[in-house]
């Protein structure tokens, strides 16, 4: 069995998704686990699970993603997790090759995900760079 573990399938990525799915069950990829890793791709990803049975997620907030996260994404991502296509939280982490501005806010976004995550005992994709 082969499982692509991490990518992203997105509108914004692809005309054709369905295209992208079909090519790769054709090239022996028996299930794909797509990363939601903002609010609307995190919805995104949740429908397209819920349209193919061979496709998981994992959902949680990127650290580009960092100044834009409310209480109430937090909120989001704690109700998406119970549904049972998502199998892990990611791609969450640090990112500081762009800037260190709001190092101190990727912390505290990374250690709140990652609290949620053992709080529910799932796995973690984890972003890191610089």
């Amino acid at each position: 069995m082969f499982i692509d573990t991490h990518c992203h399938l997105s509108i914004e990525d692809y005309e054709d998704i369905d295209k992208v799915i079909l090519e790769n069950r054709e090239a022996g990829i028996d299930k794909i686990i797509i990363s939601g890793c903002s609010y609307n791709s995190i919805i995104e990803s949740l429908e397209l699970s819920n349209k193919y049975e061979d496709i998981y997620v994992t959902i949680g907030f990127h650290p580009d993603q960092v100044q834009n996260i409310t209480n109430d994404d937090i909120q989001f991502l704690k109700e998406k997790i119970k549904n049972k296509k998502v199998v892990g939280i990611g791609e969450i982490g640090l990112d500081y090759h762009y800037s260190k501005d709001f190092k101190d806010k990727q912390i505290q976004l990374f250690e709140e995900q990652l609290k949620i995550a053992e709080d529910l005992n799932l796995p973690v994709v984890i972003h890191s760079r610089d």
